[in-house]
């Protein structure tokens, strides 16, 4: 039985669908690598099915947690990030957009 499963995952902003139908599922210890082009919808999916997207995005489908439907519940009622486990700083803000014609500065602390 999955820990986390998605089914038939629909969302939408300003009635335009952007995903269309995604399901998976991810059984207890294992890893699940979504991969695709930029702007698939792989970042849309998840953030649309663990309830992270804007008020303006509608989403539709299934998601379950621990065989309990999350998919609609405020931030609240889902408790917090990792169960209560989390103990890290947290990701920090998303990375600058890239263009995929130039040569990616070099991330990280600089040696003087």
């Amino acid at each position: 039985m999955p820990i986390f499963s998605v089914a038939d995952l629909r969302v939408a902003f300003g009635g335009v669908d952007v995903v269309h139908g995604v399901s998976f599922g991810v059984g207890p210890g294992k890893t699940l690598a979504i991969v695709g082009e930029s702007g698939s919808g792989k970042s849309v999916s998840l953030l649309g099915a663990t309830g992270l997207l804007p008020p303006a995005a509608s989403v539709r489908g299934s998601v379950l947690h621990k065989g309990d439907e999350i998919l609609g519940l405020g931030a609240g009622a889902r408790g917090p990030p990792g169960g209560g486990r989390h103990r890290g700083g947290g990701a920090g803000p998303p990375p600058p957009p890239q263009n995929p014609n130039k040569q990616t500065p070099p991330q990280g602390r600089r040696r003087t």
